[in-house]
């Protein structure tokens, strides 16, 4: 937000002798008595500033502004690459049929055009075959579905999916230590699955979602900034 003041603590004006914490979008549920010590917010310049995303041996790790550190980036990678993992398999036995389907749309375009090698290099025009974009948008609305039943539920109901508590990442409220509500949940999947769906921005978006917590102060992606969320290490709970 243009304009807005850095995340930090600064006087509460409802309250004397004491100090609410600003996110650098709007002010959180989280107080403390004005002057007490905490360890100092990362500064925002103007720009993008990539910021070493692995502290030294030792060095300490982002927190939360009531002191939780935040999920290693390399587990991160790991949990969501485990989900995927997992998500796939699942569409895969759910979806059987489709993927069935496609698999035969693309083998009877191969038999129908095996006529001339150019035509069956072509991808573009097996794309455009009414078979295949049938049984491709099948197949693609069973992997959008499962990934909603499979993340939303987990995070609102848990605060964590089978990835990332393989290994030790949860997700919670940035202001205060909570799992995130049903709506959040949703409004945290819909920023990241059902944005990379966009025609022509979504591949862009998803890049820039994966690559947002290289350099944002709480390492949080751009999934986190609309439900306000922010992926811890699951053994901190402060």
């Amino acid at each position: 937000m243009a304009g807005s003041p850095p995340p930090g603590w600064y006087p509460d004006h409802a309250t004397p002798g004491l100090e609410r914490w600003w996110d650098g979008v709007g002010w959180s549920s989280v107080t403390r008595s004005a002057g007490q010590q905490v360890p100092p917010v990362p500064e925002r310049r103007p720009g993008w500033r990539l910021v070493d995303p692995s502290p030294g041996p030792g060095g300490p790790r982002p927190t939360t502004p009531d002191g939780v550190p935040v999920g290693a980036l390399g587990r991160r990678l790991a949990a969501r690459v485990t989900d995927w993992v997992l998500k796939m398999m699942i569409t895969a036995g759910v979806g059987f049929t489709y993927l069935r389907e496609l698999a035969d749309a693309v083998a009877a375009w191969e038999t129908e055009h095996r006529t001339t090698t150019a035509e069956l290099s072509d991808v573009s025009a097996l794309a455009a075959d009414p078979r295949f974009q049938d049984a491709s948008t099948r197949f693609l609305l069973v992997a959008v579905l499962v990934s909603l039943v499979y993340t939303v539920p987990a995070i609102a109901l848990l605060g964590t999916t089978p990835g990332k508590r393989a290994f030790g990442i949860r997700v919670r409220s940035f202001a205060r230590e909570a799992r995130p509500t049903w709506g959040e949940s949703l409004l945290r999947w819909l920023t990241r699955e059902g944005a990379r769906h966009l025609p022509i921005v979504g591949f862009m978006y998803l890049v820039m979602d994966s690559a947002w917590p290289l350099w944002d102060p709480y390492h949080q992606a751009l999934h986190d900034k609309l439900p306000r969320t922010v992926a811890v290490a699951a053994a901190e709970r402060g």
